[in-house]
């Protein structure tokens, strides 16, 4: 049996500063482990249409997600609105209350799933004939990815198609003096016309 003088250098040993540091080590890469781990489906829907598996990305989801994105800013911001899901970003990072950042975790991850690899939106905004020259997200083309890693590339890419858009307006602005005074020009030639006849 150790004496009390063997057992209490054997304590202070193990509340070393360098164990002290390995366990909190290991409590981080615990919390790191629960917030870096890869996309998975998230609810019953998602398990039914894509398993229970890590899911993968490849070129088709970034265009899936290219195309739900820039519908997301056509349809937020030419109505004069904040981008509608930005909330679940901002909710989940930031607010004091664990379980309120948990569900809109969970609800950030199910809107990105289901664009992305269900394919559920995000093409609709396009079906009149807008444009779809616009930028497209761009990464990695196998492998497994994280939620941080993807909301990354989302928000990357909504500054992209930020730009894109306000150079478009600005584009747009400049060419409508131009075609106003084409338009009038035309006008005022057939008023001068005497008789339909003529043309």
């Amino acid at each position: 049996m150790p004496t009390r003088k063997k057992y209490i250098k054997k304590s202070k040993k193990h509340l070393s500063k360098k164990n002290l540091q390995k366990s909190k080590k290991v409590r981080r890469s615990k919390t790191a482990g629960v917030v870096g781990t890869p996309l998975k489906p998230i609810d019953a829907s998602q398990k039914k249409r894509l398993g229970n598996n890590d899911l993968k990305v490849n070129l088709n989801i970034w265009n899936n997600l290219s195309f739900w994105n820039a519908s997301v800013m056509m349809v937020d911001i030419y109505r004069g609105e904040e981008i509608s899901d930005n909330k679940y970003i901002y909710l989940m990072n930031n607010h004091k209350d664990s379980s309120v950042r948990r569900n809109n975790r969970i609800a950030w991850t199910k809107r990105i799933i289901d664009a992305g690899w269900i394919k559920q939106d995000g093409f609709r905004a396009f079906m009149g004939g807008s444009s779809t020259n616009f930028p497209k997200m761009k990464g990695k083309s196998h492998g497994t990815i994280t939620l941080e890693e993807i909301t990354k590339k989302i928000q990357e890419h909504r500054e992209e198609l930020t730009r894109w858009m306000s150079a478009k307006e600005k584009s747009i602005a400049a060419e409508e003096p131009v075609k106003k005074s084409a338009e009038e020009t035309n006008f005022v030639g057939l008023n001068e016309v005497n008789d339909w006849e003529d043309l």
